[in-house]
């Protein structure tokens, strides 16, 4: 065959003369490379041989050397064909895995995953999800961040957060949020252990009327400040807040140097000091759920593969 007119200098240094390389192409190569048989090539790819002496041409024009030595006899690899031969495998491994990852990807085993967390109530079940994560899906990265309640809301609704650990209480106010209940919780009235109500098994609301009340910042709970709102408003008493401390913490020290009560979610006791007491209201239906939950439309597909997970965790070990 005459040398092709592309060809530069007789090299294995070859360029591609500023075309993409053609997969379809390269599979054809290989197979004659692999083979020395342009018959031997069609056979095994399920077409003509014309066809494949098309497509090696064509791929020779593109790549700008001479690939092959053949004659009505003999099909040798030229030293240009023996380099593409080895780089041909490197390329096809790449793409391989290339066409993995979007696999994986799709299907949500590679990526990543924001969370948004409170504090307190997730201390408990957030190691034990994530971990259980992180075990089934390694090639998914969490990306967490520690929020106030309204934060987490917020960033979830505006798409800043693919999952957050929250509380059902005000999700109402965001119909694209979907969530799974983790637990119920029942809301306390919290005082130090020398209140004169601290002996009580429960408490009416009513009975709270005159007391001073340190509450979450209403800045970072809107939800649990509407709700406490019209607590009193139903009980009759308008409260006597006294202070509204931006962090749990905080108003948990307030309340334990005797400043005022408080009222909180029965989870906030695993991490408060032994001299407060938390007493449950006398009205069972005073509860929150604590929830994961995400945007109805986030595509990001590692997100029911975590949802899926909280709900295997739960039937294996309920929270109480």
């Amino acid at each position: 065959m005459q040398k092709m007119h592309r060809m530069k200098r007789e090299s294995c240094d070859f360029t591609f003369s500023g075309h993409a390389m053609d997969l379809s192409k390269l599979r054809y190569f290989v197979a004659v490379a692999e083979r020395l048989s342009f018959t031997a090539a069609a056979d095994f790819l399920c077409i003509s041989q014309s066809t494949v002496s098309r497509h090696v041409a064509d791929f020779e024009e593109e790549v700008g050397r001479q690939l092959f030595f053949r004659n009505r006899r003999t099909v040798r690899l030229t030293p240009a064909g023996t380099m593409m031969l080895s780089e041909a495998y490197g390329i096809q491994a790449r793409v391989d895995e290339a066409l993995r990852k979007v696999r994986d990807l799709e299907r949500g085993m590679v990526g990543k995953l924001r969370l948004g967390m409170l504090g307190t109530p997730t201390q408990k079940i957030f190691p034990l999800l994530t971990k259980r994560f992180h075990r089934d899906h390694p090639g998914v990265a969490l990306e967490v961040q520690r929020l106030s309640w309204r934060l987490v809301n917020e960033h979830l609704h505006k798409g800043r957060l693919d999952l957050g650990f929250t509380l059902s209480m005000g999700l109402e106010h965001f119909p694209d949020l979907a969530w799974e209940s983790i637990c119920t919780d029942r809301m306390m009235v919290v005082m130090p252990m020398d209140h004169p109500l601290a002996s009580e098994d429960c408490i009416d609301f009513s009975r709270l009327a005159g007391e001073p009340f340190v509450l979450p910042s209403r800045i970072d709970a809107p939800a649990g400040s509407e709700w406490f709102s019209g607590l009193c408003a139903k009980a009759g008493f308008a409260p006597r807040v006294v202070a509204e401390p931006e962090h749990l913490e905080t108003a948990l020290a307030m309340v334990e140097s005797g400043l005022g009560i408080a009222v909180l979610a029965g989870h906030v006791a695993q991490g408060a000091s032994d001299r407060l007491r938390f007493v449950p209201f006398a009205d069972e239906s005073s509860c929150t759920d604590l929830v994961v939950a995400w945007k109805r439309d986030n595509p990001n597909p590692a997100l029911p593969l975590f949802v899926e997970g909280v709900k295997a965790h739960l039937r294996e070990q309920p929270m109480t």
